[in-house]
């Protein structure tokens, strides 16, 4: 196919021209433009005599040229005399014009097949382009070639008679594994770097929220208890990356027990609400020194925070309408959201306590602690904490190192 087409940018002239080396000569496609008017050349482009003479071809060349389009401001505009497209193509000035550009394996058309789907004129590349010089790049190099073609062939006829005549091999099974193959190996470079810095700035950015929070942990005398939940709220929105934003300190009223105060409410980005309960880490216990019948349970503390979280989603339950329009008033007093707030079974995360003094069997108990509670998504204590971004960072790692 490269041997037989040629594609020239006549710069003096603003064309693009098409050169066609047959290797029998080229006096047949005289003597059929002769006869029929109009001659095809590998299925796409129809020529008329006309376009020969455009160009003083000579019947005792070697080659044809004819030509396929004229350049308007920056875009070389194909003629669809030629083309039959029903729609107008522009290929930006500085695009590489290879025979891939037209023709795929098995004479297929690649911008026929465009053609045919879409309802609109296609610019390809240049700063007007609606498709992109590298997604068109892209589109041409992962085309089907002859082999995946006759893959989807053997795929569609097994499918069709598998249940009736025995096969040397599953075709469909033979068919996926091909594809998935293919696709691991289509990122382009350009993807691969900018997934890379992407994995890399998420690994910085980790990685200083992680030391941020050791800091506070080595530093925990200095902080009131009130700067301390804040920050540890902030933190929480990086490690639960769902949440969009929280509220500090809603009040809100009860039938049974008058007002509550909620210390954190945390919004996801759909606007729904969930509950924190967060607690400085020094000196709060979370399991029993001793067992009862040989298991360990939660401490005193550990237990007043699981029995006022459940108190807390009881009551916004309760008063869903009521506690979303003050939740909804506090968020846009904060933070200027706009965001619409709901309260829809909503969840408790306890952030308390340490865990690196318990021992293997207390950590096991601890475990089942966190599960039993279905209204309670997550009890962690600040080494669990240190542990997720410890997680998150040696995934970012290896990914930036792919």
């Amino acid at each position: 196919m490269t041997k037989t087409l040629k594609f020239h940018k006549n710069e003096n002239e603003d064309t693009l021209i098409c050169e066609y080396s047959p290797l029998g000569g080229v006096s047949y496609i005289y003597d059929i433009l002769n006869e029929k008017g109009k001659y095809t050349i590998k299925r796409i482009f129809t020529i008329k005599m006309k376009h020969l003479n455009a160009l003083k071809n000579s019947l005792n060349s070697d080659s044809v040229q004819f030509i396929i389009a004229e350049k308007e401001n920056k875009y070389y505009v194909l003629d669809n005399e030629i083309f039959g497209f029903k729609n107008t193509f522009f290929l930006y000035e500085e695009l590489k014009i290879n025979p891939k550009v037209f023709l795929a394996p098995r004479g297929i058309s690649v911008l026929g097949k465009i053609d045919s789907i879409v309802i609109e004129d296609v610019i390809i590349g240049g700063k007007d382009g609606n498709i992109s010089e590298v997604e068109f790049n892209r589109l041409i190099e992962h085309f089907p070639n002859s082999y995946e073609l006759d893959k989807y062939a053997e795929m569609r006829i097994s499918s069709v008679i598998q249940d009736y005549l025995l096969q040397d091999k599953n075709y469909i099974i033979d068919y996926e594994a091909y594809l998935n193959k293919k696709i691991s190996k289509t990122t382009s470079p350009r993807e691969k770097s900018f997934e890379k810095e992407i994995f890399e700035n998420e690994f910085k950015k980790y990685n200083h929220i992680k030391e941020k929070l050791e800091c506070m942990l080595d530093n925990e005398s200095v902080y009131s208890e009130k700067d301390w939940q804040k920050e540890i709220a902030k933190i929480l929105t990086f490690v639960y990356p769902n949440y969009y934003d929280y509220v500090y300190e809603v009040t809100f009223e009860t039938n049974e027990e008058g007002k509550k105060r909620v210390d954190f409410v945390l919004l996801d980005v759909n606007g729904n609400v969930d509950v924190a309960e967060i607690k400085k880490p020094h000196g709060i216990p979370i399991m029993s020194k001793s067992t009862d019948r040989n298991n360990y349970y939660p401490s005193k503390n550990l237990m007043g925070a699981i029995m006022q979280i459940e108190k807390y989603l009881f009551h916004i339950n309760r008063t869903a309408t009521n506690s979303e329009g003050k939740i909804k008033k506090k968020l846009t007093d904060s933070s200027k959201s706009d965001i619409e707030v709901h309260i829809r079974n909503p969840r408790g995360i306890i952030i308390m306590g340490k865990s690196t003094s318990l021992s293997s069997e207390q950590l096991r108990d601890f475990e089942i602690v966190k599960r039993k509670y279905k209204n309670i998504t997550d009890i962690m204590t600040y080494d669990d904490l240190i542990d997720r971004f410890d997680r998150l960072l040696k995934r970012f790692n290896n990914q930036k190192n792919l």
